[in-house]
């Protein structure tokens, strides 16, 4: 527990620091992440005796992410880009997590490409679409750090005191009370950092009032609380189905890094719509 802690502590920063610095240092940092999480999964489809090539994988994610860069630079498609984004990585997830892809034939060998691209880099593009709008670096600083309390607080106490499994045939060392206190590290975590490091006045939402205004807030928490818990149980099925613990073991005993941005992905997705549809 205390060296995965560590590894966060010592994560984290270095992280922001990309974000913070932006532009092509942070698609590029991007782009490798999000290419490493497509290669664990495409290696995780062999394990099932699933056509696929890690390597393309790889290769197709950081083509993915830069495109999206490059793309929403030059135009105004972002509403476009971002449904093609979301469409693609829903699909994936399906594919990836049922026994769809047990049929040996043309279509599922290019899907065994495909859907491990559009799982991780499709939605890690999100990072990009974010950065784009006002504030952006602050709202994926924000994101980082209530996915990481999110993680860290249902780790811990779910290892202090968790008893009832959660979803045990997914992943067996979940509970309950770890679930639970991913909302009680996380909500808190949300709207301090919104509050800290969003203007209020930049804020849009649906009412003038104060009260209506953290309502909103705290009613995000809840989402990025549970969409952070659903990633990591859509990693995890996807582990499972493969027959195996961790992503990879690149970062040796703490798996892969599949296993370390699960809980982040389908967050982007969160905070993108929240930034675009409440924020001006």
């Amino acid at each position: 527990m205390k060296s995965r802690l560590a590894i966060s502590a010592i994560g984290i920063p270095i992280i922001i620091a990309f974000v913070m610095y932006g532009g092509l240092p942070f698609v590029l940092a991007l782009s490798i992440v999000g290419g490493l999480g497509s290669w664990e999964t495409s290696r995780m489809l062999i394990y099932r005796d699933v056509f696929s090539n890690p390597k393309i994988c790889f290769i197709f994610s950081l083509a993915n992410i830069a495109s999206v860069y490059y793309l929403i630079s030059l135009t105004n498609l972002e509403n476009i880009i971002a449904v093609s984004l979301l469409f693609s990585a829903l699909f994936s997830i399906l594919w990836l997590s049922t026994d769809f892809l047990k049929t040996s034939n043309s279509l599922n060998k290019i899907l065994g490409i495909l859907c491990p691209t559009f799982y991780v880099s499709g939605l890690m593009s999100f990072a990009v679409l974010i950065a784009d709008h006002p504030y952006g670096k602050q709202w994926l600083i924000i994101l980082l750090l209530s996915t990481w309390a999110i993680d860290s607080g249902s780790f811990t106490i779910g290892k202090l005191i968790g008893k009832t499994p959660f979803f045990k045939k997914i992943s067996p060392n979940k509970t309950i009370e770890g679930a639970i206190a991913g909302y009680v590290f996380g909500i808190p975590s949300t709207i301090l950092g919104i509050i800290f490091l969003i203007p209020w006045e930049h804020l849009n939402y649906i009412s003038d009032s104060t009260i209506i205004n953290l309502s909103s807030i705290f009613i995000f928490g809840i989402f990025i609380s549970s969409s952070s818990q659903i990633g990591d149980l859509i990693a995890s099925l996807i582990k499972r189905k493969s027959g195996v613990k961790n992503s990879s073991g690149m970062m040796k005993a703490h798996g892969g890094v599949l296993d370390r941005i699960d809980s982040i992905e389908l967050n982007l997705v969160v905070l993108y719509y929240f930034v675009a549809w409440m924020v001006i």
